[in-house]
């Protein structure tokens, strides 16, 4: 009656290890299809490949699309924009130059026979805020540019390890699409 026990128990330990062994391929699979589709990638077995082999096979493509092109898709660290000088660049002081002398010319032009202190005083601080307005649009534009320009940037990165990945998958008997 002893070999019995010892017979169950080699059974449960040969299923534990199958189980184990079945495991690993399913997480391979959902890793890779994952990343395909955060790629935006179809891949099929042209070649009637098992799910397990084209586990594998993306696996190993992944890897080698990594040391070809230097990116990985699954650890990238965005691109950073590049920073905006916001440093002064004249504007307030061109706009409160040219507002002073359009309040005196206005000034001038409605009382012409009074001091145009007061109007070009006005037409200083009017001309600053719109200076000031204008820095403000050219930067929020600067740092629009930067934006785009990283995230160009980004999907160059991608869109090579993409082509590195397809030629490997391609190469393997796979459509990629």
């Amino acid at each position: 009656m002893k070999p019995l026990p010892i017979i169950v128990s080699l059974a449960f330990l040969a299923s534990a290890y199958a189980g184990a062994q079945g495991t690993q391929a399913p997480q391979a699979a959902s890793m890779t299809a994952s990343l395909n589709k955060s790629l935006g990638m179809y891949v099929f077995p042209g070649k009637g490949q098992k799910p397990e082999q084209q586990a594998a096979d993306e696996q190993a493509c992944y890897s080698w699309a990594i040391q070809q092109s230097g990116v990985d898709p699954l650890n990238m660290t965005p691109t950073a924009p590049q920073a905006v000088d916001k440093g002064p660049d004249g504007s307030v002081v061109a706009g409160a130059a040219v507002g002073a002398i359009g309040g005196a010319v206005v000034g001038g032009m409605v009382r012409p026979y009074h001091h145009h202190g007061g109007a070009a005083a006005t037409g200083a601080m009017v001309g600053a805020m719109a200076g000031a307005a204008s820095k403000a649009k050219k930067d929020a534009g600067k740092e629009q540019q930067a934006k785009q320009a990283a995230a160009a940037t980004d999907k160059a990165k991608i869109d090579s390890f993409k082509k590195a990945y397809s030629v490997c998958l391609e190469g393997k008997g796979y459509s990629v699409k």
